[in-house]
């Protein structure tokens, strides 16, 4: 069974090899990893300055401990640099600042979520506080609320887990043309 002490890469990576196994041998339908998850309903649960969010697992490729970053200089403060994936260079955005908190003193406890979207222009890396787990949720259960880059929220396991919009989240990066011009992403 599970050990508790296995990361959310390993469960990350699991669920992925399960859905890949399933569809070949024909049980579902293969649901790409580009994909929305809201048919599966599986989310990343992770924190950031003590609020949770949550993001489909479909749009995670991979999370863990963070990189060492490479700053850049004459760059918004958001892009905190470059990071080294794989022999991948990939521009590495610190969640803290695109949401709009204050920056956290560096505990050297931060996580990373390597994400692509439609709207990313290839791999990226966000920088979380902590990455809490896979949550299945409930599309019914999520209660509208458009503000910022989150759709919506759910209320549990004690807390308000908001939906962060990664679409909506990098076609705003797209637009500030200063945070993304040059920037080295991998096209995985």
């Amino acid at each position: 069974m599970f050990n508790e002490q296995a990361s959310a890469l390993d469960l990350v990576s699991m669920v992925h090899a399960i859905d890949e196994q399933l569809a070949a041998v024909g049980q579902i339908p293969l649901i790409p990893k580009t994909a929305r998850a809201l048919p599966s309903q599986r989310f990343i649960h992770f924190v950031v300055a003590g609020d949770s969010f949550a993001v489909p697992i479909a749009l995670v490729i991979e999370t863990g401990h963070l990189s060492p970053v490479t700053p850049l200089p004459d760059v918004n403060p958001a892009l905190r640099g470059v990071i080294n994936f794989r022999g991948d260079v990939l521009p590495l955005f610190g969640l803290r600042r695109l949401l709009g908190y204050p920056d956290a003193e560096d505990s050297g406890g931060e996580r990373m979520l390597i994400v692509k979207t439609a709207n990313s222009q290839g791999l990226c890396a966000l920088a979380v506080d902590k990455i809490s787990g896979l949550l299945s949720l409930a599309a019914e259960d999520l209660s509208p609320a458009n503000s910022g880059f989150s759709s919506g929220f759910w209320d549990r396991l004690g807390s308000r887990i908001r939906l962060l919009e990664l679409e909506r989240l990098f076609h705003h990066l797209s637009t500030e043309s200063h945070l993304v011009e040059a920037l080295p992403c991998s096209k995985n």
